[in-house]
C-alpha cells in the first residue's frame, strides 16, 4: 500500500438497526481498502453486537456529544458518517 493511501484511510460510522442491517453496504465497506474501521452507532446499550465491528452507544446520530465521540474514536484522517439507510458505493 502506498504512503498516500495510508494517510487517506476512512473510519465509517453508521446507524445500527438489527431489523434492517444493510449487509451489502457493510460488505462493500469491509472490502474497500480505504476503510480502516467500521463502527455501528446505537442509542441502546446491550443491543446485539455485530461480529468484527465496534458498537458505539450514542444518544442521537447528529447530537454534538455523538460527534465528539466519533472524533475521539477515529484514528483516520477522514470520517464517513452515514445517517440514513442509503446506497453507497465506495471508490477504488
Amino acid at each position: 500500500m502506498k504512503q498516500s493511501e495510508l494517510q487517506n484511510k476512512i473510519s465509517v460510522f453508521l446507524p445500527f438497526n438489527p431489523n434492517n442491517l444493510n449487509r451489502s453496504l457493510i460488505e462493500e465497506l469491509r472490502q474497500c481498502r480505504l476503510v480502516e474501521k467500521i463502527f455501528f452507532l446505537s442509542n441502546e446499550p446491550g443491543e446485539q453486537w455485530v461480529a468484527n465491528y465496534e458498537m458505539v452507544v450514542a444518544e442521537s446520530l447528529t447530537h454534538s456529544k455523538t460527534l465528539k465521540i466519533i472524533a475521539n474514536l477515529s484514528d483516520s484522517n477522514f470520517i464517513l458518517l452515514i445517517i440514513k439507510d442509503t446506497t453507497i458505493i465506495p471508490g477504488p
